[in-house]
């Protein structure tokens, strides 16, 4: 697999992206997956429209969820930076996308399809996850070989995902580091630097309505598969607070810091978001 790395937030945003609560816990909590306000067949399709004309106000209601902007509503305005990051999507890793295939998992989802990057054999593809207000955001994109309708690799994708959950309760830095994937925020916006990561890390629990710290409060809270495509897998956390988190495990992705690999798991961490803040 061969990719492009969003590379738009730093360790200040992980904090968010691990965290995303503002929220207050009023009422009954609401259990279950949120749902999405339209197929994700519409949104990909409509990102497909939107990339030739690389149109910022178009694009951020299709790209770059409201956590990995830290905090941001979903529908507000892109900055100057986050505009020339979708403008440099457009214009590389998604020129020429169409889509071919998708596939839906509740709150999460993966689209396929053919791309001026992709070479013969690979597709473009998206990683998707619900926002806040149930629109669907890509939040990953990358030249892949296909992944929908083959059979999933095998690898210890459950032990993985219940490995970095344990990892948040216990406030092992160390081991969540080593779940993360290389290409994820986690591990690039921290220029591949443990030692960075681990340093705002306890930061993440200083606020008692944030993600870290309910899924530390929650010992009953485990990941349970959505689902899977050839090599990503796709989970969701369900906490009693109301907040709904997905993760995204990952094979490895050819291309990204090669050496930086022997320090993380297989398969990793991709991407870990909350896609309902509490009630």
């Amino acid at each position: 697999m061969r990719c492009s790395v969003p590379a738009l937030v730093g360790v200040a945003l992980v904090a968010a992206g691990c965290g995303g609560g503002d929220g207050s816990n009023s009422g009954e909590p609401t259990n279950g997956a949120p749902t999405p306000k339209e197929p994700l067949s519409a949104a990909a399709a409509r990102l497909a429209k939107a990339v030739p004309r690389a149109d910022c106000k178009e694009l951020i209601r299709l790209m770059l969820h409201s956590i990995e902007r830290g905090r941001a509503k979903p529908d507000s305005s892109p900055t100057a930076g986050e505009c020339r990051f979708m403008k440099n999507e457009a214009r590389t890793s998604l020129r020429g996308f169409k889509v071919t295939k998708v596939r839906e998992f509740g709150p999460a989802g993966f689209s396929e399809g053919s791309g001026a990057q992709a070479p013969r054999g690979y597709i473009v593809g998206v990683v998707w996850l619900l926002d806040s207000d149930g629109s669907w955001k890509a939040v990953y994109d990358a030249t892949f070989r296909p992944q929908i309708g083959v059979a999933p690799t095998r690898g210890s994708f459950d032990a993985n995902a219940r490995a970095l959950v344990s990892a948040v309760r216990a406030r092992n830095c160390s081991e969540f580091w080593r779940l993360g994937h290389v290409a994820s925020r986690f591990v690039n916006g921290s220029q591949y630097r443990k030692s960075v990561f681990c340093k705002s890390f306890p930061h993440f629990y200083k606020d008692p309505k944030a993600a870290f710290s309910q899924i530390k409060a929650d010992t009953g809270a485990e990941p349970k598969e959505l689902g899977r495509t050839r090599d990503f897998a796709f989970y969701g956390l369900d906490l009693k607070s109301g907040r709904y988190m997905v993760m995204v495990l990952a094979g490895p992705i050819g291309g990204i810091n090669n050496k930086e690999l022997r320090s993380h798991a297989v398969p990793a961490v991709l991407e870990f978001l909350t896609v309902r803040q509490p009630r």
